[in-house]
Parts: C-alpha cells; sequence; structure tokens
C-alpha cells in the first residue's frame, strides 16, 4: 500500500471510530480534488491526508545502528523547505473541492513510525511560526526568567494560507488538532465535534484560546511585522515582557541489543 493510501486510511479509520461517515473523493482532470469528505449530523469536512515520512538523519543514523551497533544524533527543530511545498500543495487541493461554505477543510498528517515526534514538531513549527522565548518583565539580576511559546512570532504557513482551517498531526500514540486562528472558519472548527473529541483529550493547539489563558503569546491579525525584531517590539509593547528567541533541539540515542544464541539442550 502506498504512503498516500496508507494516510488516508488513517485518516478514514480515525474519523469512522468517532462516528463520522467517510467517502472518498473522486479524482478530476481538469482540477484539484481532497482525498476524502466526513459527515456527522450537520457536520462536514473535507479532508487531505499528506503522511509525513522519517527524516534522512534519522534514517542515517538507522543505518549506522544497524551497522556498528550504536549511534546518537542531535537535530535543531526547524522545517525544511519540502514541508511549505506540501501544505501550499494541500492549500489548492482543499480550496478547489466543491463543498458547501460551512464544511470545514483539514489537512491530517499521520506519521507512524519511530521518528514521529521530530517530523511532526518540526511540521507544527512550520504551520505556527512558533518559537520558544525565555521571558523576563525587566532586566533586573534577581528577575526570573520564564519561558513561553509565541505563535506567528516568525512566518507561519497558516498565516499564508488561510483556506487550511487546520490540520490533525497524528503520531503512533498521540495527536493533536492545529486550529488556524486566520481561517474565516476557525470558529466552526472550535464548535464541531472533532475539536471537543481532541479538546476532551487536552489535544487542541490553537493559539488565540492558548494567549487568552495566558499560556503563550500570539501575533495576530493586528501585527505588520516580518522580523524577529519586529516581533520582540510587538510583545514587549502589547504583553510588557522582554524576551528572547530559545532553539529547540533533540538528541536521539539507540543502542542495539543482539540475543546470544541459545544452545540446544544435550
Amino acid at each position: 500500500m502506498s504512503s498516500t493510501e496508507l494516510s488516508k486510511k488513517h485518516a478514514t479509520d480515525c474519523l469512522t471510530a468517532l462516528g463520522f461517515l467517510v467517502e472518498q473523493i473522486d479524482e478530476v482532470r481538469d482540477g484539484k480534488r481532497a482525498d476524502l469528505r466526513a459527515k456527522k449530523a450537520h457536520e462536514e469536512y473535507v479532508i487531505e491526508a499528506k503522511g509525513r515520512a522519517e527524516s534522512q538523519k534519522w534514517l542515517q543514523l538507522r543505518q549506522m545502528v544497524e551497522s556498528v551497533g550504536f549511534d546518537t544524533l542531535s537535530r535543531q527543530v526547524r522545517p525544511w523547505n519540502a514541508m511549505s511545498s506540501q501544505i501550499k500543495q494541500a492549500h489548492r487541493q482543499l480550496t478547489e473541492t466543491p463543498a458547501p461554505p460551512e464544511a470545514v477543510r483539514l489537512m491530517w498528517v499521520p506519521a507512524i513510525h519511530d521518528d514521529d515526534e521530530f517530523v511532526l514538531n518540526c511540521l507544527f513549527v512550520k504551520l505556527f511560526g512558533v518559537v520558544r522565548l525565555s521571558c523576563i518583565k525587566k532586566m533586573s539580576p534577581t528577575e526570573t526568567i520564564s519561558t513561553k511559546d509565541c505563535y506567528f512570532y516568525r512566518p507561519g504557513d497558516f498565516r499564508r494560507f488561510r483556506g487550511i482551517d487546520g490540520a490533525v498531526l497524528a503520531g503512533r500514540t498521540s495527536g493533536a488538532l492545529c486550529v488556524n486562528p486566520f481561517s474565516p472558519r476557525a470558529g466552526l472548527l472550535r464548535a464541531g465535534a472533532l475539536h471537543k473529541y481532541f479538546a476532551d483529550e487536552g489535544a487542541v493547539r490553537d493559539p488565540e484560546t492558548l494567549d487568552q489563558e495566558g499560556r503563550a503569546f500570539f501575533l495576530g491579525e493586528d501585527f505588520a511585522g516580518s522580523t524577529d525584531r519586529d516581533s520582540w517590539a510587538y510583545i514587549r509593547k502589547r504583553y510588557g515582557i522582554l524576551t528572547s528567541p530559545m532553539f529547540d533541539h533533540a538528541f536521539d540515542g539507540r543502542v542495539l541489543l543482539r540475543a546470544d544464541p541459545v544452545s540446544p539442550s544435550a
């Protein structure tokens, strides 16, 4: 089964388990179409399923472990260019698929492999332009330093592609529903059954809600900057906080343990 078919099957199985009626959308010659349509009561979702494979460095790590028995890998959590191409393609497929105005349009991104956490974290950063910041209220030797995520501190593809209302990022054992705050249908997504399911699991990532709860910064429609300096100035003016960007890294190590052959009993 191809990666595309596996992604569609993952979305179909999950949505069916939640009580949705899922049907495949036929392809057309003169345009682009999403993969699936899911319905439940009065709700309708258009789904484009796009799986994410392991990163190249992770595959190299596995090869080294198989060769010498162990290896380590340190990587900065930073998206690569192919992710934007995939998001742009999904945006076209979702927006060109005929659907009622109230239909919610979602990317569904499964990464069902042992590099899932890193790959999905990179995609999360790409969608939201999120940066973790160290924060202080004033320059003082006694001031306590805290950390907080800032959404759209840097350019995020959700701001560019507003026809994508949200994305489901699914790993081997967990997942999250990401809400695009710039989508004109964000309110419909928040009011729907799929959002309720993820919210009940504590697995919704919504910059507006996180900002209102004081758990994150959010650079919304009123932010017109384009540089880190612009973001820094906006946060200082709006929140009264001095900040500095941090760098997220992922560290992995693997050891191959081989079982000793068992001698046959005499």
